[in-house]
């Protein structure tokens, strides 16, 4: 992930200048006179672990962020930073997260469903339903799957094992909640809700 600087303007000339962040300024000791946009002032780079989601990055970039606008600010104001062009090429277009997003296509491999699950963890949350009702899923292992089962068959239940054929592969829910219940491990879900080896999550 990187924490960048996609527009920054600078102006003014002597002490009196200012660094204006789309409204925030802080003075500058330097002379200055330019327009800078699509630029790194400095940036940062976090490989997210097999077990992280957006909840864990969201935390690590806030510190990261905090400490990384600070150094920069003091880089600009000395006179120090140096700037780097945005790759165009690289750069990717977002759309706004909505509810909507969550709802999982078991015909997808189960590598795709897994990332979104972590994609959209704490909000909007990936979903399916079970038996008509709103089932979270809050975290799950991708693992080998069967040619024998269709997608989103819930093909094996044990003690604390439920897997969920999909399109590719299969995955091991970790995580899970039903409507109305609180989220937990997938033990303590199936001590509580009775779930047939065999049903199917539906639309």
């Amino acid at each position: 992930m990187v924490s960048q600087m996609a527009e920054i303007k600078v102006v003014g000339r002597g002490i009196g200048g200012v660094v204006d962040f789309h409204g925030f300024q802080s003075p500058v000791g330097h002379h200055l006179d330019i327009f800078l946009k699509g630029v790194f002032a400095e940036l940062i780079e976090h490989r997210m672990g097999e077990n992280g989601n957006a909840a864990s990055l969201f935390d690590k970039l806030s510190a990261e962020g905090a400490r990384l606008c600070v150094e920069t600010m003091k880089m600009i104001e000395d006179g120090t930073a140096e700037y780097t062009p945005q790759n165009s090429e690289e750069a990717t277009h977002t759309s706004m997260i909505s509810k909507e997003l969550g709802f999982i296509d078991w015909t997808k491999p189960a590598v795709e469903i897994e990332r979104l699950i972590r994609g959209l963890n704490p909000w909007p949350s990936a979903y399916t339903h079970l038996n008509g009702k709103t089932f979270k899923v809050w975290s799950a292992k991708v693992i080998d799957g069967s040619d024998d089962y269709e997608p989103g068959c819930i093909y094996h239940i044990g003690k604390n094992d439920m897997y969920v054929q999909t399109g590719k592969g299969a995955l091991s829910l970790v995580e899970v909640q039903l409507q109305g219940k609180k989220r937990m491990d997938t033990g303590s879900f199936l001590r509580g809700c009775h779930v047939e080896e065999g049903s199917f999550f539906t639309l």
